[in-house]
């Protein structure tokens, strides 16, 4: 018999079995209460950088209400913006395995191409360097990682050592941000003046 089968078999035998339903309860609880630290370690580092850098004048920070849900993360909205339709860069995880994905995010749904060419142009810019392009109609453009937050080991190497692991996110995201602000900011300009925008 192997290690594991031995182990499921102890713990299956009658005396350890309400130890055993009744831990398995609150793994679920320690896991929610990790992935809320981490991604509240993220708004606060994430809040440093900002108040840090001159960006601040014209991005705020937002951090998803119900972040145990799939879809939901961190955002930088512009402060700013057209009263429809704009973009700014989120942080998110993936829907099903929770993966960290991060890059350009629209304020609504579209499902029709949009005619500005500064779009466009960002976006081939984007593509040459390697991000995902077209694929959804909220993403214009994003990057995966291989950063699942949920996921025991990395919620085993968070415990250890939350800032070194959420500084080395915050780096990629900032990065993205940092480097395409200006661009994202003309974008939302070149939005609200154009009225066949919907």
């Amino acid at each position: 018999m192997d290690y594991e089968a031995a182990v499921i078999d102890f713990l299956s035998q009658e005396e350890n079995l309400p130890f055993i339903l009744e831990l398995s309860e609150k793994v679920g609880q320690v896991k929610d209460k990790l992935h809320q630290k981490f991604w509240k370690k993220v708004e606060t580092k994430l809040k440093e950088r900002l108040n840090e850098s001159s960006l601040k004048i014209d991005w705020r920070l937002i951090l998803d209400d119900d972040i145990f849900s799939s879809w939901k993360g961190i955002s930088l909205s512009p402060i700013t913006k057209s009263k429809y339709l704009y973009v700014y860069p989120k942080l998110e995880q993936w829907s099903g395995d929770l993966r960290l994905f991060y890059g350009i995010h629209w304020s609504q749904q579209i499902e029709t191409s949009i005619t500005i060419q500064l779009i466009n142009d960002f976006l081939q810019v984007l593509k040459d360097t390697g991000y995902i392009i077209g694929k959804s109609s909220w993403w214009p453009a994003y990057q995966l990682t291989d950063i699942r937050p949920k996921s025991n080991d990395f919620l085993l190497r968070i415990s250890k050592n939350i800032d070194s692991h959420v500084n080395n996110i915050i780096d990629i995201f900032w990065e993205f941000f940092s480097d395409n602000a200006e661009m994202m900011k003309n974008i939302n300009q070149a939005i609200a003046s154009n009225e066949r925008c919907p």
